[in-house]
């Protein structure tokens, strides 16, 4: 076979299994040997197999030209010892990227007055950053970075910053070939991850998660200042960008700003909200403007901050948010949420989407927690030519009648995902006191309630919900594909909770078009790691 269908068939291998195949055919072989050094991962560089995968790259180009994706936290190399007073600047200004750290070449030299391996930490801590960037430099192909590390608390990590070089190495490396640049740092070292000039040939992704370390901080500034040149250099080639903060930023200036970006497609904006007088998104509304007939995918999430300090605790006037109100003509999926928002927001969530309701909509993602009424106000209006395909959402505990809204309001639905927060599925007749979003301590409430939990509650729930489902037949929906996602505390996930039996055949019997049912768990018994339970229902 060729090898273009070997690397279809291999695309449908779990990562670990495709690298357990390199002695197949040489096809393989390549496949795994790409897959195995896709990603270089700096986020841990102290640990043992950290620096065994750099010595394996180290002057192999076999190896190395495989490496698509870095992963640089500059927080942890902060910690490394005997570093505080190093001025990496000076070391830069003087010896550029060759040497900033450490001279190696001097290394290799003959010392033999000198015994062998008496070297400080603070040498051995230079040498090995020095090795890294060598290794950063020589990447020929990387297409995706991340930048992350928030400051190290006060007593830690004294030397933050010393890493930034690396940074600077993989810029000059990737200059032709990055395509995915993601920063996750303070804004106030932006201007060192993005020193003036900085250009990428074919950058198609930006994404940037914003926090500010001290309230003195002109955000502003830095965002006027650095960010907004550097989207303006790749403003032809962004395809991709994404802003996300839980701050309380001013950032009309800031969209004001920023340049139109013709080929954006995918747009993805998340800030921090207080109320209608502090919180202006006349600057956003003007971004989304300029882009409105050309985005495809749009996403759109508000932390509400300090709600038991601001006078509309309610928040009235939210649905008059100038952003709320942009048609987008092509809009194909909108991921929509608002957390930490008051209680029964469930009238101005669906005057919030009034404006989003496009016939090319398709998918649907409401990232807030919703109460099975709440559910059916926000789709009571929906129009009649706006047929979703895919809808997520999320609800403290699961009834049937969740299904009845949504099968009734949206009947040609074919795929959905319900993300049970508390892991419980109960009867029809149960309520919860659910809220579009925690706040006023009813969050650890919440999770106390949830933790006392017991596994015979569990299950006398899901009898409830599959003695009640029972009697319900959705022949009308169209639904193929159902996910539920069972996240609960892990005191309710035990090895006797896993049986589906039960809710499985009441499921299948209720909706008889449904051809993929999907069950998931998270919880420490489980490692932390998601089981998925995939039932064939077309044949029984």
């Amino acid at each position: 076979m060729s090898y273009d269908v070997w690397a279809t068939i291999a695309s449908f291998l779990p990562s670990k299994a495709l690298q357990g195949l390199y002695s197949v055919n040489q096809a393989l072989f390549n496949l795994s040997m790409d897959e195995r050094y896709r990603k270089l991962d700096l986020s841990t560089p102290d640990d043992e197999s950290t620096r065994i995968f750099l010595q394996r790259l180290r002057d192999d180009q076999f190896r190395i030209r495989r490496v698509r994706q870095l992963i640089l936290s500059i927080r942890a190399f902060g910690f490394f010892p005997g570093l505080d007073t190093f001025d990496w600047r000076n070391g830069l200004s003087k010896n550029g990227l060759d040497a900033v750290y450490y001279n190696l070449s001097q290394k290799q030299k003959k010392k033999p007055k000198k015994k062998a391996g008496k070297v400080t930490e603070a040498e051995s801590s230079l040498i090995m950053l020095q090795e890294t960037l060598n290794v950063i430099r020589t990447i020929p192909e990387l297409q995706r970075c991340v930048i992350q590390g928030a400051f190290p608390a006060p007593g830690h990590g004294s030397s933050y910053g010393i890493a930034f070089p690396l940074a600077l190495a993989a810029w000059s490396a990737s200059k032709s070939t990055l395509r995915s640049l993601e920063l996750e740092v303070p804004v106030e070292v932006l201007s060192d991850i993005l020193p003036a000039g900085l250009s990428f040939d074919g950058l198609e992704h930006f994404g940037i998660n914003l926090n500010i370390t001290y309230r003195s901080t002109d955000a502003m500034e830095m965002l006027l200042s650095t960010m907004v040149p550097f989207v303006g250099q790749h403003q032809s080639t962004i395809r991709s960008f994404a802003l996300r903060t839980g701050e309380h930023l001013h950032l009309t200036p800031f969209f004001k700003s920023l340049p139109s970006i013709p080929l954006l497609r995918d747009l993805e904006i998340e800030q921090g909200y207080v109320s209608t007088l502090q919180t202006n998104t006349i600057g956003l509304h003007d971004f989304l403007t300029r882009h409105a007939e050309q985005l495809k995918n749009l996403t759109l999430l508000f932390y509400g901050l300090g709600l038991h300090l601001v006078r509309d605790k309610l928040m009235e006037d939210w649905p008059q948010h100038p952003c709320l109100h942009v048609s987008y003509p092509t809009l194909n999926k909108l991921t929509f949420g608002l957390h930490n928002f008051p209680q029964g927001f469930g009238e101005k969530i669906q005057k919030s989407l009034d404006d989003f309701w496009t016939p090319k909509l398709r998918h649907l993602k409401l990232a807030m927690k919703l109460e099975v009424d709440q559910v059916d106000i926000v789709f009571a209006n929906i129009p009649k030519d706006v047929e979703l395909v895919s809808l997520s959402l999320a609800v403290e505990a699961l009834n049937p009648g969740l299904f009845d809204t949504v099968s009734t309001r949206l009947p040609r639905l074919v795929d959905l995902e319900v993300e049970v927060t508390s892991g419980k599925l109960t009867g029809s007749e149960t309520t919860t006191q659910g809220h579009s979003s925690d706040n006023d301590g009813s969050e650890s409430e919440s999770e106390e309630r949830v933790a006392t939990i017991s596994t015979s509650e569990i299950e006398s729930g899901r009898r409830q919900f599959s003695t009640d489902m029972k009697s319900r037949n959705y022949a009308h929906w169209r639904l193929r594909h159902l996910t539920l996602s069972l996240l609960s505390l892990p005191i309710a996930i035990t090895e006797g909770s896993l049986d589906l039996g039960v809710i499985k055949p009441a499921i299948a019997l209720a909706v008889p078009s449904l051809q993929i049912l999907q069950f998931r768990y998270k919880g420490t018994v489980l490692k932390n790691r998601f089981v998925s339970y995939n039932f064939s229902l077309q044949e029984n």
